[in-house]
């Protein structure tokens, strides 16, 4: 069996769940709300996801406006709700 690290599993989790919602989201839009649900800053997600601070502001704009939110936390939260991305204790 191969080995997958922690988070690359964690994110084959977050695009299952996106895709089994429904979503309008783009993979990438869910993965930064999922790190937004972890409490990372801006500056946290852009090293994680590899692009910029300001491209990841875009993601949170785009995905609030999706799911209708009013900001980053509200569209995290409604992201949880709606099964987009799932919070776990670590």
């Amino acid at each position: 069996m191969p080995y997958v690290s922690h988070e690359v599993a964690s994110r084959l989790a977050i695009l299952r769940q996106a895709s089994m919602a429904g979503t309008i989201l783009t993979d990438r839009e869910a993965w930064v709300l999922q790190l937004v649900a972890e409490g990372k800053t801006t500056k946290d997600i852009a090293r994680t996801v590899f692009v910029s601070e300001r491209t990841v502001r875009g993601d949170l704009q785009l995905a609030c406006a999706k799911l209708d939110a009013k900001n980053r936390t509200h569209a995290a939260v409604l992201a949880v709700q709606r099964g987009i991305i799932r919070v776990t204790k670590t």
